[in-house]
């Protein structure tokens, strides 16, 4: 997958080309080798533009889970898999938020189309863990972008679109916080988060 990749990433296509291809990768999501899903996401990201971001940042979104360290598609913790851990830096739910990170913060168009994907999140239901991951690595932009996600996760907890609750699911459990220095304060930033909340209401 990773020959393709580059090898698509040096080809000058046309637009009808370049939608085949993108509808082709996106199918793939659900199917690839789970070594290969750290990569097929960094390329889907860091390569979107302004026609196709959202549909990219959907599919990428609804495909990801995170339940399970050993591969962040599967939707339901898979208890026979417990005690199957990987070293943490070659873990897949680790690679997968190091790419994921990258792409967004290196990439303005996804970066502002997840912004605005994360913002039509309105119900309690409708939040995963991949949701919260998404916005950490928006808020580590710094600038406008940590402002926006302040801003959005402060709206989505007082307003009962989301609950501190779907915060400690996305957290507690998963590997990426100890194998992915981006992410290694986020307990912190979240306890400094609501803390700040409990002042101001």
């Amino acid at each position: 997958m990773a020959a393709a990749l580059e090898c698509i990433g040096s080809l000058q296509l046309g637009q009808s080309l370049q939608d085949k291809v993108l509808s082709f990768l996106l199918s793939q999501l659900p199917a690839v080798e789970v070594a290969d899903l750290p990569g097929l996401v960094k390329h889907l990201i860091s390569s979107a533009t302004k026609s196709n971001a959202e549909e990219v940042l959907t599919t990428v979104r609804n495909n990801l889970h995170f339940a399970s360290p050993a591969d962040p598609r599967i939707a339901v913790i898979d208890r026979k898999q417990k005690g199957a851990a990987m070293p943490n830096t070659r873990s897949p739910e680790v690679l997968l938020v190091k790419e994921l990170i990258n792409a967004l913060q290196t990439s303005e168009v996804a970066a502002t189309a997840c912004m605005q994907l994360e913002g039509n999140q309105a119900e309690p239901a409708q939040h995963k863990c991949v949701d919260l991951l998404l916005l950490l690595a928006l808020h580590g932009k710094q600038g406008a972008s940590r402002k926006n996600v302040e801003a959005c996760l402060k709206k989505k907890l007082t307003s009962g679109q989301a609950t501190p609750g779907w915060m400690c699911r996305a957290l507690q459990g998963h590997q990426v916080r100890y194998g992915c220095v981006a992410l290694a304060k986020t307990h912190l930033y979240v306890s400094l988060f609501f803390a700040d909340l409990v002042l101001q209401y």
